[in-house]
């Protein structure tokens, strides 16, 4: 198993862990530490690829609201490698990255700020930054890793934005050269509010979720959104 820690490390700016099952037990082994600021404070899991790439955002880059990173395994160890820096919207990268049949990563920023969606591409050795879409207004924006559908959609919640800033949940799809925007739902609070965990399908296109706040006595939901 593999995951995050926001802080820890010799510089107390988090490390990339591994877990291997042994004798009965777990033995957990630091397989990256986050030593210095050009990287720091990774908040999200863990994406692999089909080579054993591991890619991960931190909340912080070096001057920037975040950064994407890969893991690459080698005889000596994993080495590091800063695919992109982001600075969308002034907000933190908290939630993931998710990968599409082509190689493609798709990953959020919204912490502190309204953030946006960004794909970033391979391109003859170096990564492609392309934001699909920014919220100009509101407060954190999505927190969380984006679920691809089978025809390349982008899927996702927002924390503080939408029609009552109590979050809402998304869709972009590919139209053309370029992305629209289709808001599925803004919460009201008495149907949750401020949705965080990203959200998942059914086999029959049911998406479900869950908001940390709202409805009877503001403990949150657990929400279904139906086509």
């Amino acid at each position: 198993m593999y995951g995050t820690t926001i802080y820890g490390g010799v510089g107390n700016y988090g490390v990339v862990f591994e877990l291997s099952p042994s004798a009965g037990g777990w033995t957990e082994t630091v397989i990256f530490d986050f030593t210095n600021s050009l990287m720091s404070y990774p908040e999200s899991g863990l994406t692999f690829d089909s080579a054993g790439n591991l890619y991960g955002t931190t909340l912080l880059g070096n001057r920037s609201n975040g950064a994407v990173y890969e893991l690459s395994p080698s005889p000596s160890g994993w080495t590091a490698q800063t695919l992109s820096q982001l600075n969308i919207e002034g907000a933190g990268a908290v939630g993931g990255v998710t990968m599409d049949p082509h190689g493609n990563l798709f990953g959020t920023a919204g912490e502190e700020g309204p953030g946006g969606v960004y794909e970033l591409s391979p391109s003859n050795g170096n990564w492609m930054l392309d934001v699909l879409y920014v919220w100009t207004s509101g407060f954190d924006g999505p927190q969380d890793t984006p679920t691809l559908d089978a025809e390349g959609n982008v899927y996702g919640t927002s924390n503080q934005t939408g029609a009552h800033e109590l979050g809402q949940i998304f869709e972009l799809s590919l139209s053309g050269s370029g992305w629209v925007f289709n808001d599925l739902h803004d919460f009201r609070g008495s149907d949750g509010a401020y949705p965080i965990g990203g959200v998942t399908f059914d086999a029959t296109g049911n998406m479900y979720g869950t908001a940390a706040g709202g409805a009877e006595g503001g403990f949150g939901v657990v929400w279904e959104v139906t086509p």
